[in-house]
């Protein structure tokens, strides 16, 4: 057993890059032009070389505060700013001749007829700022700017804080994002269950505004918004669920789910009120489907846990249904076509939405485990290989952190390292199977969460152990949604989120989110932007500068553990 690394670290005082300079006066002000001095400016500024930063310090030399105890000495971390700094008095000035004639060597009085250059030279530069802005904006390299379309396939490890809405907050609504999560699922059940969040996300800010589906009772009457047999289960309020099963996430449309809903009894949806207190037991943290039976002997076509959307509100799927069969395409129908009553025989069908990326992951502890690892493998090659081939997009899985947790059976997962290092080498695994069966613009990614948490495991215990994690001390906290999410978008664009976004706004980055956690829990709070600075370094760090932690374990050779967990012994409804 490893023990976790002191709690002390360096605290390096933070100074932010500030776009506000001083204000300039209105005053007249004399400024002798020298454009020898600035070549030379030039010169010095390009002899010196990359300067090298401290490990908290950032590519660009601005530094990072790392979240420190109050007991940590910060006289011992004093650094100075001398080396990071450029010192100017030596720049010299000697004389030009050929420069413009309104430039040379001119006392230039700002705010009069004199400083001005000839308006066809400022008009030349205005185009040529304007056209070099717009062709940046537009290339196809500028990956800041881009819009993509990601599908998400998990479980709680996502719909904590929502990091789905969390990442189109990161990108300012450049990734548009539909998901299929549900509590406890691996990517062998996710296809059983289906989505598990109608009693999740069925809250006042997941509440569609300008949503509409023809509404019907039981006799299949349409209703109307005043109608007043205003029964359980169809109200006439729609909420964002995300879809109903991976099939309708990737392709728009399910057949199994239609076939289903076709033999759906209205009786069947739960009596509930309007409230969001949670009168059910509603969350996964004891979820778990019965592995000692082979998961294959469960169906879709029977299984109902009472938390899928479409199950629940009929309306819901009839609202999923148009996002995609109004723009559907019609085909012809051979058999015994009827030349008097043609029409009957086309069929509409839907028009499948187009994806960039689709982000999944298992169950946390399944990969590093030999039977469910063996299990997320032959559901990859059974399903997913066909789905990935079929839509085009590119895979990215999510390698998810390690937790130490007195409610779950940790056997056979020693330490934090060990979990971390078994739990990549489950994921390296898949990504090699992906990587053999998909085309080269299709090659997977993996979005290392793991290594980014296990750099905070070494580099501050303290912050790692009360931060990172929901009281569970399973899920992550608003601080490690935060941290998974800029991994996630780091992976996706090969950059980090825009500082002005992921810190500027971090007060407003969750104002989206469906639910943070459940409501009878204790509420947890949001980063404060110092704490957010250092996870946002540790991203970078990981991501962009290949990081990788000092007590990470290089498995290569298919390691796992065989202990199957039991779980049922260290469940407890009264932990919180």
């Amino acid at each position: 057993m490893l023990s976790p690394p002191s709690s002390s670290f360096s605290n390096y005082q933070a100074f932010e890059d500030d776009d506000t300079g001083p204000e300039s006066s209105t005053s007249s002000v004399e400024t002798t032009t020298s454009l020898p001095a600035l070549e030379s400016a030039e010169s010095q500024l390009s002899s010196v070389h990359t300067l090298a930063f401290p490990e908290n310090a950032t590519s660009d030399g601005s530094r990072v505060p790392v979240p420190t105890n109050s007991s940590t000495n910060n006289n011992t971390h004093n650094r100075q700013e001398s080396q990071y700094c450029v010192d100017s008095s030596n720049f010299g000035e000697s004389k030009v001749k050929r420069i413009p004639i309104w430039l040379r060597s001119k006392k230039i009085q700002l705010g009069t007829a004199a400083a001005a250059p000839p308006v066809a030279v400022l008009l030349l530069l205005l185009l040529l700022v304007t056209t070099t802005t717009t062709v940046l904006y537009f290339s196809p390299n500028n990956k800041r700017h881009t819009r993509v379309r990601v599908a998400m396939i998990g479980n709680s490890m996502m719909y904590y804080n929502d990091m789905p809405r969390l990442l189109e907050a990161l990108s300012e609504d450049r990734i548009q994002q539909d998901s299929c999560l549900h509590g406890d699922a691996s990517l062998s059940t996710i296809l059983i269950t289906g989505s598990g969040t109608y009693k999740i996300w069925k809250q006042g800010v997941g509440q569609f505004q300008n949503a509409s589906t023809e509404l019907f009772d039981e006799s299949g009457k349409a209703r109307t918004s005043n109608s007043k047999n205003n029964n359980a289960g169809y109200k006439e309020r729609l909420y964002d669920y995300g879809a109903c099963t991976v099939p309708q996430l990737l392709f728009g449309y399910d057949a199994t789910l239609d076939q289903k809903m076709q033999d759906w009894s209205f009786e069947n949806t739960i009596d509930d009120d309007d409230s969001n207190e949670d009168f059910y037991f509603d969350d996964d943290e004891y979820y778990t489907m019965d592995y000692a039976n082979d998961i294959y002997n469960y169906n879709f076509d029977s299984y109902d846990d009472g938390s899928n959307p479409c199950l629940m509100d009929p309306n819901y799927y009839r609202y999923r249904n148009s996002l995609y069969w109004q723009d559907g395409l019609r085909e012809e129908d051979d058999n015994d076509v009827d030349d008097n009553n043609y029409e009957n025989y086309w069929t509409w069908k839907p028009k499948p939405p187009k994806w960039d990326y689709i982000i999944l992951n298992d169950n946390t502890r399944n990969p590093a485990q030999t039977s469910y690892r063996s299990d997320a493998l032959s559901i990859l090659e059974q399903k997913y290989i066909a789905w990935f081939q079929e839509t085009g997009a590119t895979p990215v899985l999510m390698f998810t952190y390690a937790y130490d947790t007195p409610y779950r059976d940790m056997s056979g997962l020693l330490d934090i390292p060990t979990f971390t290092s078994l739990t990549y080498e489950g994921y390296r695994q898949f990504a090699e199977l992906l990587s053999q069966r998909l085309p080269e613009n299709q090659q997977p990614k993996i979005a290392p969460v793991g290594l980014a948490f296990l750099t905070v495991w070494e580099e501050s215990f303290d912050f790692w152990n009360s931060t990172l994690f929901h009281v569970d001390r399973i899920h992550p906290s608003p601080h490690g949604t935060f941290l998974q999410g800029c991994v996630v978008y780091c992976t996706l664009y090969g950059l980090l989120p825009p500082k002005t976004t992921a810190i500027g706004k971090l007060e407003t980055l969750f104002d989206g989110a469906r639910r943070m956690q459940p409501s009878r829990h204790r509420r947890l709070p949001l980063p404060t932007r110092e704490e957010a600075s250092y996870l946002y370094h540790v991203a970078e760090r990981v991501c962009l500068q290949n990081h990788v932690p000092k007590s990470f374990v290089h498995y290569e050779n298919g390691e796992s553990t065989d202990y199957t967990s039991q779980d049922d012994t260290y469940k407890n409804d009264n932990i919180y």
